[in-house]
C-alpha cells in the first residue's frame, strides 16, 4: 500500500494532499523529504489562506504563502488568547468591585437590623408599660395586687389612643425589622453569588493564561520550523 501510494506522481500527491488541514500537511513534512517537499507547495497552503477573510493575501506570493500563513494563524492564535484572558481579567475586576459593595451594603444592612430591632424593643416596653397601667386602673382587689407586685396605681388610666398608637408603633417597627431582614438575606445572597463568580472567573483567567502560553510556545515552534526552511 505504502509502495503504491508512493509511486504516484507529485501532482497527484498534492491533490491527495489538498484535502488535509494545515496540521496535518505540517505533520507530513516530517514523514520524508519528498512529502515534505510536496507539502510546502504554495497552491496547498493558499488554499487554506483564503479560507481566512482576515489573511491578506496581497501580501502573500505562491513560494511564500506557507510562511505567511502560518505565522498569519500563530499571531491571531495569540492575540485571540491574549484578548480572551484581559476581557477576563476586567471582568473579574469589575465584580471585585461589585463585590466589595454588596460586602459594605451587607454591613449596613446588619447594623439597620440592630437598629431596628432596639427600636422594636423599646416599642414592645413602652406597649407593655402602658397595658400595664391600663391593667392596673381596671384591677379588682387593687390594693391587695398592687401592695404584692409593689405597683402604684396611676393617677389615670391611658387612653385608647395611646394604647393604639403604641401598638401601631409595635407593628410599623416589627414590619421595618422583618423587611430589614428580607434585605439583608438577599444582600448575603449577593455576596455569595459574586464570590462564586469570582472563583469561576479566576479558574477560567488561570485556564486562559494556560492557553496563552501554549499559543506562544507553538508559534515559537514554528518560527523556529521556518526559520530552518529558510
Amino acid at each position: 500500500m505504502a509502495t503504491t501510494f508512493f509511486i504516484l506522481d507529485d501532482e497527484v500527491l498534492v491533490h491527495v494532499l489538498s484535502f488535509l488541514s494545515p496540521t496535518c500537511l505540517a505533520i507530513c513534512g516530517s514523514v520524508d523529504r519528498r512529502l515534505q517537499r510536496l507539502s510546502q507547495t504554495g497552491a496547498l497552503w493558499r488554499a487554506h489562506a483564503e479560507a481566512h477573510a482576515a489573511f491578506p493575501m496581497q501580501a502573500a506570493h505562491a513560494r511564500s504563502c506557507r510562511r505567511e500563513y502560518i505565522r498569519f494563524v500563530c499571531a491571531r492564535a495569540v492575540r485571540d488568547r491574549e484578548s480572551r484572558s484581559q476581557m477576563i481579567r476586567r471582568e473579574h475586576d469589575v465584580e471585585s468591585e461589585l463585590g466589595i459593595h454588596a460586602a459594605s451594603h451587607m454591613r449596613m444592612l446588619v447594623r439597620e437590623v440592630e437598629r431596628a430591632g432596639g427600636l422594636l424593643s423599646s416599642a414592645e416596653k413602652a406597649q407593655t408599660s402602658l397595658l400595664a397601667k391600663h391593667a392596673l386602673c381596671r384591677m379588682e382587689r387593687a390594693e391587695a395586687n398592687r401592695s404584692y407586685w409593689t405597683l402604684r396605681r396611676p393617677a389615670s388610666p391611658p387612653s385608647d389612643a395611646a394604647l393604639s398608637s403604641a401598638a401601631l408603633d409595635v407593628e410599623q417597627h416589627r414590619c421595618i425589622l422583618t423587611q430589614t431582614r428580607v434585605e439583608l438575606a438577599h444582600a448575603k445572597a449577593r455576596c455569595k453569588q459574586i464570590q462564586s463568580k469570582k472563583r469561576r472567573l479566576s479558574d477560567q483567567s488561570c485556564g486562559a493564561l494556560i492557553g496563552l502560553e501554549k499559543a506562544r510556545d507553538a508559534e515559537a515552534v514554528w518560527a523556529s520550523s521556518l526559520s530552518e526552511d529558510e
